[in-house]
């Protein structure tokens, strides 16, 4: 059984439409009768999460109005694309873990909001071994294709992310290198604004809630 957002597959997902932060519809066509799938949580990436959720009920089973029941909500687990408001900002706490695929997924939806500003921080995406490198480097590649406003890096790896954007033309004006949690939680009170959107994402042992933490509760 396939699913996805091209043709010909079993289960095929269109009039893909973003909400934002509120989430993402998209309809599909089961045994002939047309729906419309409410998903209280961005990103695209997460439309596939959906399809898999329907292919497998369908397949089983499930009548069409539970799997549409159950999708509408939805609460993701904490600390994954989490979004939440403070300080008049739009804050995503997306600290539960992270690697390559994960990191474009999650910019994907920080371009999605409606901010003044988007502010990209990333952290050491860790356990990647001899591809480490190369892993951040082409993270920061995406970077600069997507062009956030701003770029925050935190720990020896993600420095790659801020190198390979600047290789690939996103301005060095635009980027702050750092080392711990802390110096990233002193940069971002001095830069950060109402309106601002603001993504925090890396691994589980950079422990980067600890900054939405601070960004919070101030």
């Amino acid at each position: 059984v396939s699913y996805g957002l091209e043709e010909g597959v079993d289960y095929q997902a269109y009039n893909v439409q973003s909400r934002g932060e509120f989430g993402i519809d998209f309809s599909i066509t089961v045994e002939e009768a047309e729906y419309t799938i409410q998903l209280p949580v961005p990103g695209v990436h997460n439309v596939y999460n959906a399809l898999a959720a329907v292919a497998t009920g369908v397949e089983l089973g499930v009548p069409m109005r539970n799997l549409l029941e159950g999708i509408s909500h939805f609460s993701p687990a904490k600390m994954r694309l989490n979004i939440v408001r403070a300080r008049d900002m739009i804050i995503i706490n997306d600290a539960y873990n992270a690697s390559p695929k994960s990191m474009n997924a999650a910019l994907d939806v920080l371009l999605e909001l409606e901010s003044a500003r988007k502010i990209a921080v990333l952290g050491d995406m860790l356990e990647l071994g001899s591809w480490s490198k190369r892993a951040h480097m082409e993270t920061g590649i995406q970077v600069a294709g997507k062009k956030p406003d701003m770029l925050v890096t935190v720990g020896e790896e993600a420095a790659n992310i801020v190198k390979g954007a600047i290789e690939a033309g996103f301005s060095p004006s635009r980027t702050a290198v750092l080392q711990s949690n802390q110096q990233a939680i002193e940069h971002l009170r001095e830069i950060l604004r109402p309106g601002d959107a603001v993504l925090v994402k890396g691994s589980r042992g950079m422990k980067m809630e600890e900054i939405v933490q601070a960004l919070t509760e101030e």
